[in-house]
């Protein structure tokens, strides 16, 4: 596997598990004629997806503005490592306009102490007769009703994505994920305007400070932050606006490197 999808697959299921259905469980007519999935498997048959009609049609809705651009995907660091992949925004898009498939969060399981939550998300791709099933186990940070209701709705996304994911090789998204990475940017005549949003925007919604923003850019001031790093700013926003990484994560990480420079040069 390639670095980008290293990345991408970062929040790696516990169990993955890759089914080609055989011919014979493709449902049949019924008798009666009112097979639905008979119907289902046949339609999509018939009405093969066009792949160059399809990332047209992502273009055309995802690409349309900066704004919309930035939900399609997310990059952040923990440790000095950069994770960045596909959001369950772009996921949603490519099945809608892939069509010809299904997907459904088949259980979802609360530990009896509240501490972790397990859930498990299936599809179909119609087409190609393939299905994909995905679990996985996340902690919850926290105690209130909240905050399990985040990390729930976080799993569901992140598992929902990734069998998206699965189902749609990467050579169909690829090339829309770094579009929308270049669209997401913006122009550099814009920039003294966009930093000041995207910090208003931190601020306003999750109360991080224009200090703790720096601080994880290693940034002296605010004039100082180029369009490459605001560029980071819009994926880490994705990142937490999506459930794909937690505050505490971001902004509570320690740096060893800079500890042991403030160390030394007491």
């Amino acid at each position: 596997m390639n670095e980008n999808l290293e990345k991408i697959m970062d929040n790696t299921p516990e169990e993955v598990t890759p089914t080609e259905l055989p011919k014979e469980a493709v449902p049949k007519q019924s008798s009666n004629g009112h097979d639905i999935l008979a119907h289902i498997f046949d339609a999509a048959r018939k009405n093969p997806r066009d792949l160059e009609v399809v990332s047209n049609k992502i273009a055309a809705v995802g690409l349309r503005n900066p704004e919309d651009a930035a939900t399609l995907f997310y990059r952040y660091k923990i440790q000095g490592k950069e994770i960045f992949g596909g959001s369950i925004r772009l996921a949603e898009l490519l099945a809608y306009c892939c069509g010809n498939i299904s997907i459904e969060v088949v259980s979802v399981k609360v530990s009896q102490d509240k501490k972790s939550v397990v859930a498990v998300v299936t599809g179909v791709d119609y087409e190609n007769v393939t299905k994909w099933t995905l679990s996985l186990t996340r902690q919850v940070h926290g105690t209130s009703p909240e905050a399990l209701t985040r990390t729930t709705n976080s799993l569901t996304s992140i598992l929902v994505r990734n069998v998206i994911f699965k189902l749609i090789p990467p050579v169909v998204w690829m090339p829309l994920l770094r579009a929308a990475e270049k669209v997401a940017a913006g122009t550099a005549e814009a920039l003294p305007k966009r930093r000041k949003k995207m910090l208003k925007q931190f601020k306003i919604k999750y109360n991080i400070t224009t200090r703790q923003i720096l601080s994880y850019l290693d940034k002296p001031t605010v004039n100082t932050i180029t369009a490459s790093q605001l560029h980071d700013l819009v994926g880490l926003w994705s990142a937490l606006d999506l459930g794909e990484v937690g505050i505490d994560e971001i902004f509570n990480q320690s740096n060893p490197a800079k500890e042991l420079e403030e160390k030394l040069s007491v």
